[in-house]
């Protein structure tokens, strides 16, 4: 069981990497493209979402710069870590 939920844990940091790569690039018009990066969005908006409601965007130069793929990775780390101490 805890190798099924390791698994499923590096899938998700794998598809949170995707968002974090294809958010530096304008949306494609490519149909087939675009719902892929749809689904992407709406696979990690749920659970990014939790830690841009509580940590605020880092402002500067007049870009911003949301932390929360980089805190959600940590905590999937952590969880991951975590896990394999239970073996």
């Amino acid at each position: 069981m805890i190798d099924i939920l390791l698994l499923l844990i590096r899938i998700y940091t794998y598809v949170i990497f995707a968002r974090v790569l294809i958010s530096w690039f304008p949306t494609p018009s490519n149909d087939m493209l675009r719902s892929v990066w749809t689904a992407i969005y709406a696979v990690t908006e749920p659970y990014l979402g939790i830690f841009r409601r509580i940590i605020p965007t880092v402002r500067g130069g007049g870009m911003g710069f949301d932390l929360s793929p980089l805190i959600g990775l940590i905590v999937l780390f952590v969880i991951s870590n975590l896990l394999n101490g239970l073996r």
